[in-house]
Formats: C-alpha cells, sequence, structure tokens
C-alpha cells in the first residue's frame, strides 16, 4: 500500500516518518478563553 503523506506548513506526518504530537484545547469554554489561548500561542 502506498504511503500518504500529509503536509502542514513545513511539516510532513506519515506512517513511516518520525512521530508527531499536536498539542492545543480540545474543548473551548468560553470567547475569553479561546483568546488567552490564542494569544499565548502567538506570543
Amino acid at each position: 500500500m502506498k504511503q500518504k503523506v500529509v503536509s502542514i506548513g513545513d511539516i510532513n506526518v506519515a506512517n513511516d516518518l518520525p512521530f508527531v504530537l499536536f498539542g492545543g484545547m480540545n474543548v473551548l469554554e468560553s470567547r475569553d478563553l479561546a483568546m488567552r489561548i490564542c494569544e499565548h500561542y502567538v506570543t
């Protein structure tokens, strides 16, 4: 079976490439929380 590579920005993700872990919020409880999380990632 041919492996599919998914490119996200300059990161390639595939079964035969090194492990990649994405982290972040799973549930946004309010707009205020969403904005605070976004500010953290931007700065």
